[in-house]
């Protein structure tokens, strides 16, 4: 395989595209731009846009992580269905000499190895410094990505998967009233609430528990009646925050992640200020006979948007170290 850069790196969310430029092995991508997905009526669109803003020399590799499953040839996005691609079409159009496309959750995951201690956030502290594995990674945002890292001999492997698919559940009396009133979706998984239009349900359906329909509102408004006292927005980022730490836990339990649970996307980052830590550890922790064992695991939230970006590039490089 051509070691030719620039590398482009991109990451398809079902609100924004993000694009990067790579320049040489190990760098961090530049030229990052992001634009809103309504902008476009394609994935090509956005791409030549993005190409003829920064100019330079046309990249000839290129890595694109996408939210939702990627299957041989071609990708789904499950929240922006119209942008689907052959990948064999994109090749074509821009004459690129490779083109992969890989989770996006698999990029977040790949790349946390990388963060350094600015770029993240903890939530409370763990009863010990545990050094192990595995680390996963929870991203509510349009939907619900979930990804994990993994260490093996020859360097950190990363997982994908579509972990946000899975039933919920959880222990507290208020939040499983609210799963159960969403049973008539046949069954409620976790992204049903745990995403920008899970809060949006979510908070209709504690009023409707209540008793006291409440004025439909979008995420933004109920993060911004959040910060502005309202009771109804707070009690729903309350149970929110409640039903995301206890999943949090489960995918630590299911992965074994010792090494770390990472926080991720838009939804969690507006509503990180309403994170009371001591709370969340507790809801994070509660599992039972294996409360001692999470103990040890931390949370902390990813602060930067790009990380995604970073899994893209070192993604394609390991691509080449394999040919060498």
């Amino acid at each position: 395989m051509s070691h030719a850069y620039p590398l482009l790196v991109a990451d398809i969310g079902g609100t924004h595209a993000r694009f990067g430029v790579v320049h040489a092995r190990g760098e961090r991508p530049s030229d990052i731009r992001t634009i809103p997905g309504q902008e476009h009526p394609s994935l090509q669109s956005a791409l030549q846009a993005y190409l003829a803003a920064v100019g330079g020399e046309p990249p000839r590799r290129v890595c694109i992580a996408v939210a939702g499953p990627v299957q041989p040839g071609h990708f789904i996005l499950t929240n922006r269905p119209q942008w689907n691609t052959p990948l064999s079409v994109l090749k074509s159009a821009f004459k690129f000499e490779l083109v992969d496309v890989i989770n996006d959750f698999e990029a977040l995951a790949g790349a946390l190895p990388l963060l350094e201690r600015g770029e993240r956030e903890p939530i409370g502290e763990p009863s010990t410094a545990a050094v192990a594995d595995v680390l996963a990674v929870v991203g509510p945002g349009t939907g619900l990505g979930v990804g994990a890292a993994v260490r093996t001999r020859s360097g950190w492997q990363a997982l994908p998967g579509e972990g946000g698919h899975v039933e919920l559940a959880s222990p507290d009396p208020r939040a499983r009233a609210a799963i159960g009133a969403a049973s008539h979706y046949g069954r409620v998984s976790a992204e049903r609430f745990l995403s920008g239009p899970g809060l949006e349900l979510l908070h209709a359906t504690l009023g409707a528990i209540d008793g006291s329909p409440r004025q439909a509102l979008d995420a933004a408004a109920i993060a911004k009646r959040a910060d502005s006292g309202d009771e109804q927005a707070r009690d729903t980022v309350a149970v929110f925050l409640k039903l995301l730490a206890g999943f949090a836990g489960d995918v630590a339990l299911m992965l074994g992640a010792r090494g770390g649970v990472f926080l991720s996307g838009g939804v969690i980052m507006r509503l990180r200020h309403f994170i009371d830590a001591q709370c969340f550890r507790e809801d994070f922790e509660n599992k039972g006979r294996l409360r001692s064992y999470m103990a040890a695991i931390p949370v902390n939230l990813i602060a930067i948007d790009t990380l995604a970006l970073r899994g893209c590039a070192l993604h394609l490089e390991n691509l080449e170290g394999a040919t060498e």
